[in-house]
């Protein structure tokens, strides 16, 4: 009533009054309406709260990191919120007090009212800021893979000395003078457990970017601690080699700010460099936390700077914890002080404790305890590892039967460190320690059984599925109670045996286990009458077995031999093992193995990798066999009729990758065996088998249908690639080439495999439009792996036009690869009824010219587990996901492809678009893509809005023929988590983001931008043409590597549209082939490259300066982490341009710079223009190559200032200005400039190059000045020799001698080099592009080269030969031989004396490369006997006319292919023996010229 009052007095006056004065009097006026339009700002801002917090809750479920932008909203969300509802609750009083009475309190009223209306746009605010955030695509990003499991899952017990310790380390890792640090203690007491817990800490303390863990063992293999040091970093290694490996680990650690490498278990030294780990000086942001059980080891081997010891519990620790895990039961009055003993009586080891506490959890009986405690009171004090060994025999007492008492005996004896799961199968087999077992099916089931339970039991560790481990303590007190219940002898793997136990000794061992090791003598006569298993495989050469070697062990149940030569026949003495139930001969040389029938009892034989070419009849008279195992004996042909028809007994045979030459069935002429004689195999239940030649393959074959467990391959184009012991991830395998049949002939027999097929692989179909449903009415239900190839009439991978598809069609399906399917028109042909690939993960797809897309936008939605799509070399595709034309779908329907995280889309001329509609035009006439692709005004976009791809991390685009990538505007839901780009050959592009986008680009790590032809401008900013005022420069706040290479048009990596620091994290940029390119870093950005470590620039011809300083005072830089400056073919004056303002005399420092080359800068004349400090105290490698302007040291002669004005000034002032340098190239007048006094010593690879002047004699003198020289190479030079006998001086430890470029070079030593010291230590001879050469290690200095162990020759034409036939006898330490582009040489090794038939062997050579040799014919024109007992890695690439490899005996047992290229996915061909296959590829090489023809 008085707010009427009010209102009908003041309304009259206000409408005769201004502006002003009306806004202040309407709040008296609207005060009412005011408040309620606070109420309701508020209530929409509580909404919209709510919806946001959802969101962030469900994305903290899910471990994931919420973004600061959202935290932020709903904070200040919060805030504002709480103080609306106290301005609304305070206030209501206060308003009723002035509305009520006569006359109200207008200024109190008018106040409230300009409160709640500020209020009230405050809150509108804050609300339209919260949808902003709700709107976002993504508020958190999923964490890093981690390596460290919650304490709550590992079921870590915080221990107060522990959790000191822990807290010790983990201040010691913040000092940042602090990078190596050890733990140490005996084995059992937590060192493992410590460090899980410090990884978990370290993860989640915002310490380090990145944690590592790696398990060392006692015998390390460098290859497996990469892998694991790589899962850290989620990074696949793909390089082959060690070295090349530890390079692809070294650079991504490097990438990262903080590392923290933890390396457990160490016994001795490791080289940290040769495995890829940089720490100190080469990365300080890398940490190493090492254990072992020695501290000298972390002290005098690993370099440790604080090593933390980890003693045993206390007695009050060794309780809290024995309590926790045993249990209440040790709580009751009875058991307690026997449980408090049997604690003591652990000794504080942690392993024990637990593993005690876990046998006698929760039990009751008092007798249990007291028999434990006797147990673990009988031991001798004197050593602490006797207490686990009563604690394991504990354990084992305890276990839940005898067999797994007797498994546990078994991996005991072994002594290993790991153990294959098959080894156990079949030595348990053979001992008979599977009860009531009848069949190695069963018996490998319960073989896993028995492995689960002693992993429950802590008694064996996780790890892969093949192999088992334990954990050292465990498996030292399980090898003394084996020996106790057996007594064993066992050594670790690739050991010396220098000496066999004494007699007394053999005469009581069960078992010998001496796997891989290096045996160099047997005895005669194994004098061991109770032995049951021995395990003798020799490492590195072949070991004869003596004749009576078996005489007197005749309890033999199991036999392994390995890398034995047992020729002409196996060892007489072995017939008298009629107790022998497993047999194995693995990689041995085999000849005559009749004598194996005489073993009647014999279960299992496995000749797997073996030499045999023929298997005896007498074989067949084994008819209780049930394995038998001839994988991999490529050199097997013959198999005698009926001797597998005899093995009726067999449950698995393995003849894959066997080169037998099957008889066809029926054939009157039978010589060999017939695969029909697998019919009478009855028991049959796994089958390894290769047919090349399908017309061998009988005609119902049934027995097919029985199999459990098969790997077939049918047909040729297939390689054979399997692990160890034929472990595959699948157990069904089907691999068929139907180019000599069609699908309406498919027998039975393959017709049952497909039907449980789990791995498929199909190429050259004949007969068949579709894979479903023509090859299987079923659907494959259980099929996982789909490979298609080659195919030509193949239309279709599904049709569902021809019949209903049953409801489990591909129900299994994870990968989907098609190849050169060149007719196939649609992956899925019909209405989709069903949900297919619902499991699919991976699809690849390449060479379909016909295929216009992959999935329809309806298969799409049903991808919910698709994370990897690659699609190549597709003439006509227009899109990969498309709407067909009955698709309903709206144009704001959105797909999501939620887990997909690798999209490679290459060579796809005709693509429009990631995802489109269905194109209705002739897409070979192109008139469709006419239309849209070059409407410049408003070209089509590759990436919209339809398909969201929430985790999509790499993006690799190659020739793909778009205008534009993504709208400028609308950022495509895909690019949020971004990390990897890399845009090819995109010829259509005139830049590559727009700023909008950049912002989206938060994640981005990696950017690639390589031949984009018309591309101007890698950013620009849109938003700024429109409305200057809204211009925001943009950044990359993650990238940390910048790849641009032959991009002609662009004139900047910088531009305005850039904020003055937009790469904060850059680490590497690589520039090349920009032939515009002016410069590489603006004036402006040179205090920001705070980063960047390794800067490479490379043929970009208008390049004039790196650095520009234009317009700056302060010239001078500090690249405090630049560690590599690489300038090679520019036409760079200077690296850092001249500044008018510049002050005088500027300081450049790169403190950790340790590589400086600069190569072909022909107009360098200086670093600086005028005087300068150049300071690299780091500098390590210093190559400078044909810059003619350029001194790098002053010269001796000339005045300083006279230099500086005319030439510039030198690099260094001399060598003692890089006190650390170890590389160093230099010139003639390089050495000129070399000061007498200068210090030479530190110098290990010296590079000497451009002695042009034909009176330039080898500086042999100036050499001897280089004590500690261990590398040398000479290029670019005249020289006609290097080393002279005539003057040999002082000798140099030089290991390896690279020759490049020495046109004139016609000796390497000339004179009597059998007197020249220095080639002695020669490791490494490189020989490149001396076409004056002749030989290279003539018969005069066959012994010269005596330590030699990789000699390589690329491009020496006047060679004819490599090496003589006394020479190569010489090479006894060479392992890798590489002869390349030599194009007279006819033969490698060539005969010097007249003996006929002599022996070489290349003891020793494991790698040989022989590679576009246009002359040779063979390895060896001669008939010497060849033997390579160690070659694995053979290349033969472009040898047209080599036919053989030798014309005499040739020995290579470890060699299973010849590879023809060196691509990442190798092609290779293999025939079962090297010169047969030599021959093919000869003969196939000579057809396909022909068909040239």
């Amino acid at each position: 009533m008085a707010m009427e009052m009010v209102k009908s007095i003041v309304f009259p006056i206000v409408q005769c009054v201004a502006g002003p004065i009306w806004s202040q009097i309407s709040y008296i006026i609207f005060y009412n309406s005011n408040f309620d339009k606070l109420k309701t700002e508020l209530h929409k801002l509580e909404e919209a709260k709510g919806t946001l917090q959802q969101r962030v809750n469900a994305a903290e479920e899910k471990g994931e990191v919420i973004f600061e932008a959202a935290q932020n909203s709903l904070m200040e969300a919060g805030a504002a919120i709480a103080e609306a509802n106290n301005f609304l609750n305070d206030e209501d009083n206060e308003r009723v007090g002035c509305l009520n009475g006569p006359f109200p309190n207008l200024w109190r009223i008018h106040q409230l009212s300009k409160k709640s209306t500020e209020m009230g746009k405050i809150i509108s605010e804050m609300e339209t800021k919260v949808n902003m955030s709700i709107n976002m695509p993504q508020i958190s990003s999923p964490p890093r893979s981690q390596v460290a499991f919650p304490p709550s899952d590992r079921g870590y017990e915080a221990l107060q000395s522990r959790t000191l310790i822990t807290n010790e380390i983990m201040q010691k890792l913040k000092d940042d003078n602090m990078y190596m640090i050890g733990v140490y203690g005996m084995g059992g007491v937590g060192k493992s457990t410590l460090i899980e817990e410090v990884a978990w800490q370290a993860e989640h303390g915002g310490s380090f970017n990145v944690v590592m863990v790696a398990t060392v063992t006692r015998s390390p293999e460098v290859e497996k601690i990469q892998d694991q040091l790589a899962d850290g970093l989620c990074l696949k290694l793909n390089k082959m080699s060690q070295r090349g490996r530890a390079r692809e680990l070294w650079d991504k650690i490097k990438k990262e700010e903080k590392v923290l490498v933890i390396m457990d278990d160490i016994w001795g030294k490791i080289d940290l460099k040769e495995v890829g780990v940089p720490f100190g000086d080469q990365h300080e942001g890398c940490k190493l936390l090492l254990t072992s059980r020695d501290s000298n080891v972390l002290k005098k081997e690993m370099g440790t700077q604080t090593n933390f010891r980890l003693d045993v519990l206390s007695e009050e620790e060794s309780w809290n914890l024995f309590e926790k895990v045993a249990g209440d039961v040790v709580k009751k009055y009875y058991l307690k002080p026997t449980a408090l003993e049997v604690a003591n009586a652990c000794m504080g080891l942690p392993l024990l404790l637990v593993t005690v506490g876990k046998a006698l959890k929760n039990e009751e009986d008092l007798f249990a305890w007291k028999d434990a405690l006797s147990h673990l009171t009988i031991y001798d004090h004197e050593e602490y590892p006797s207490i686990g060994n009563q604690v394991v025999e504990l354990s084992y007492k305890y276990l839940a039967s005898d067999t797994h008492k007797s498994l546990f005996l078994l991996i005991g004896s072994y002594g290993q460190i790991s153990v294959h799961i098959e080894d156990l199968l079949v030595y348990g087999w053979g001992l008979d320690l599977f009860e009531h077992v009848g069949i190695l099916a069963d018996a490998r089931r319960k073989l896993y059984k028995l492995i689960y339970d002693l992993k429950a039991s802590s008694l064996l560790l996780e790890g892969k599925s093949e192999g088992i481990r334990m954990h050292d303590v465990i498996r030292e007190g399980a090898a003394v109670l084996a020996s106790r219940v057996h007594p064993v002898f066992h050594m670790q793997r690739r050991t010396n045996l220098l000496q066999w136990p004494n007699i007394d000794q053999l005469r009581k061992l069960k078992h010998i286990i001496l796997p891989l090791c290096y045996i160099s003598v047997l005895p005669e006569i194994l004098e061991c009458p109770k032995l049951e298993v021995l395990v003798l495989c020799s490492e590195d050469h072949y070991l004869k077995v003596p004749t009576h070697f078996f005489s007197r062990t005749g309890d033999l149940k199991v036999l392994d031999l390995g890398g034995m030569m047992c020729t002409p026949s196996l060892p007489q003495s072995l017939g008298l093992l009629k107790k022998l139930k497993a047999l194995y001969l693995y990689k041995c040389m085999l000849e005559d193995i009749t004598i194996v029938s005489q073993l009647e009892g014999l279960d299992i034989l496995n000749l797997e990798g073996s030499e045999i070419q023929e298997l005896p009849e007498e074989i067949g008279k084994l008819t209780h066999l049930r394995l038998l195992n001839l994988d991999n004996c490529t050199k097997l042909r013959i198999i005698p009729i009926n001797v597998i028809a005899s093995l009726t007994s067999l449950e698995e045979l393995r003849m894959g990758n066997c080169y037998i030459q099957w008889e066809v069935e029926g054939s009157k002429q039978c010589n060999n065996a017939s695969l029909s004689e697998l019919r009478q195999l009855n028991h049959l239940k796994s089958l390894h088998l290769h047919i090349r030649d399908i017309s061998n393959m009988p005609r119902e074959l049934l027995v097919f249908g029985k199999l459990e467990k098969y790997k077939i391959l049918v047909g040729d184009g297939w390689k054979w690639c399997w692990g160890y012991a034929g472990y595959s991830e699948t157990s069904r395998t089907l691999k068929l080439n139907l180019s000599s049949t069609t699908v309406t002939y498919l027998d039975v027999g393959i017709q049952m495999l497909l039907s449980g097929v789990e791995d498929l692989s199909l190429a050259e179909v004949k007969g068949a439009r579709n894979v479903l449903p023509e090859f299987n009415m079923e659907g494959f239900a259980q099929l996982k792996h789909l490979l298609i190839q080659n195919s030509v009439e193949i239309l279709y991978i599904i049709d569902s036009t021809k019949q209903v598809l049953p409801f489990q069609t591909f129900l299994s399906l994870e990968s989907l690869v098609i190849r050169n399917l060149i007719n196939l028109e649609k992956i899925y042909y019909g209405k989709l009824t069903i949900n297919v690939f619902i499991n699919l993960q991976v699809v690849k797809v390449k060479g379909c010219d016909k295929l216009e897309n992959l999935f329809s936008f309806s298969m799409a939605t049903h991808l919910p587990r698709l994370l990897e799509i690659e699609v190549s070399d597709c003439k006509f595709m227009t899109g990969v996901i498309v709407q067909q034309r009955d698709e309903e779908f709206e144009d704001h329907d959105q797909i999501n492809l939620p887990k997909i995280h690798s999209i490679k889309l290459e060579s796809l001329p005709n693509l429009i678009s990631f995802s489109s509609m269905h194109w209705t035009k002739d897409i070979q006439s192109g008139t469709s893509l006419a239309k849209h692709k070059d409407d410049l005004s408003n070209p089509l976009i590759l990436f919209s809005n339809k398909v969201a791809m929430p985790n999509l991390e790499t993006l690799s685009l190659s020739s793909i023929d778009t205008l534009k990538l993504w709208d400028d505007i609308l950022i495509p839901p895909c690019i949020q988590n971004l990390t990897h780009l890399t845009v090819d050959s995109c010829g259509g592009l005139k830049y590559l983001f727009s700023s909008s986008v950049v912002i989206s680009l938060e994640k981005l790590r990696y950017l690639k931008i390589t031949k984009c032809q018309m591309m101007e401008d890698i950013f620009v900013n849109l938003q700024s043409a429109l409305n200057p005022l809204t211009q925001e420069k943009v950044k990359f706040p993650s990238l940390e590597t910048l790849v641009v290479s032959h991009m002609d048009n662009l004139k900047s990596i910088y531009n305005d549209e850039l904020a003055s620091n937009p790469f904060p994290k850059l680490i590497k940029m690589d520039i090349s082939f920009c032939q515009d390119l002016l410069s590489v870093f603006p004036s402006y950005v040179l205090n920001n490259l705070c980063t960047l470590e390794t800067l490479v620039v490379n043929d970009c011809a208008a390049l004039k300066v790196v650095f520009e300083t234009q317009g700056l005072y302060n010239v001078s830089m500090e690249l405090l982490q630049l560690q590599v400056l690489h300038i090679d073919h520019c036409r760079v004056e200077s690296i850092v341009s001249n500044s008018e303002m510049g002050e005088e005399d500027p300081r450049f420092v790169f403190p950790k710079v340790t590589s400086l080359t600069f190569w072909n800068l022909k107009e360098l004349e200086s670093f600086y223009p005028g005087i300068y400090t150049l300071d690299c105290p780091s500098l390590k490698t210093l190559d400078v190559y044909h810059c003619n302007q350029l001194e790098i040291f002053q010269s001796k002669s000339q005045n300083f200032q006279e230099v500086v004005r005319f030439h510039g000034q030198p690099l260094f002032s001399s060598l003692k200005a890089i006190p650390r340098i170890h590389e160093l190239s230099l010139c003639s007048k390089d050495i000129a400039n070399i000061c007498n006094d200068d210090d030479l010593y530190a110098v290990k690879s010296l590079i000497l190059q451009c002695f042009h002047d034909e009176l330039d004699t080898f500086p042999i003198g100036f050499l001897q000045r280089f004590t500690n020289l261990e590398n040398l190479t000479v290029t670019c030079s005249k020289f006609t020799e290097i080393l002279s006998s005539e003057n040999v001086g002082p000798i140099m430890k030089l290991k390896t001698l690279n020759l490049e470029g020495l046109s004139e070079l016609e000796h390497l030593c000339k004179g009597n080099p059998e007197i020249h010291p220095i080639l002695h230590n020669i490791e490494t001879l490189k020989l490149i592009l001396c076409p004056g050469l002749t030989n290279v290690v003539p018969s005069s200095s066959s012994q010269q080269f005596q330590n030699l162990v990789e000699l390589c020759i690329y491009s020496c034409s006047g060679l004819v030969n490599i090496i003589t036939s006394a020479a190569a006898r010489s090479l006894l330490k060479l392992k890798t031989l590489v002869i390349s582009n030599c194009k007279m040489v006819e033969e490698i090794v060539a005969r010097e004396d007249d003996s006929d038939g002599s022996e070489i062997a290349f003891k020793k050579l494991e790698h040989l490369e022989l590679e576009n040799l246009s002359t040779l014919t063979s390895f060896c024109k001669d008939n010497f006997i060849f033997k390579f007992p160690l070659l694995q890695t053979l290349f033969v690439i472009e040898c047209p006319r080599m036919e053989t490899f030798s014309h005499g005996i040739l020995i290579a047992p470890k060699l299973r292919k010849v590879q023809v290229t060196k691509e990442a996915n190798e092609d290779w061909h293999w025939e079962g023996e090297l010169n047969t296959t030599i021959r093919k590829m000869f003969d196939e090489g000579v057809s396909e010229c022909e068909m040239d023809i």
